[in-house]
């Protein structure tokens, strides 16, 4: 990153965090860019751009380790994080709330 992280004020560590989250934003977009996603538009081909998808998710992955190491987080936060999202999500299907989103309806 080029940043020492030791020398970051708290207004630092907050700006780190905005731009990061700003330009994973970016990203995102870039991501969705890389497949036939608009209903409205013909594209020349029904294909997700793998090779494109792969550098943006990876271009949005240095982001947001961006902001994590702004945030102080370490491995085991984010490794909580993303189980516990799991688990509410696992919840939900069985409870039958994110069907909509899993079924073949």
């Amino acid at each position: 990153m080029g940043v020492r992280l030791s020398k970051l004020t708290p207004e630092d560590r907050i700006e780190m965090v905005r731009r990061n989250v700003l330009r994973a934003f970016t990203e995102v977009t870039e991501l969705l860019d890389a497949t036939p996603w608009k209903w409205h538009r013909v594209y020349d081909s029904q294909e997700i751009d793998v090779a494109n998808l792969k550098e943006e998710f990876g271009d949005l992955f240095v982001f947001m380790l961006n902001v994590a190491a702004a945030a102080n987080l370490e491995e085991s936060d984010i490794v909580d994080a993303v189980s516990g999202v799991h688990a509410k999500n696992f919840a939900r299907l069985r409870e039958g709330i994110n069907k909509r989103e899993y079924s073949d309806d």
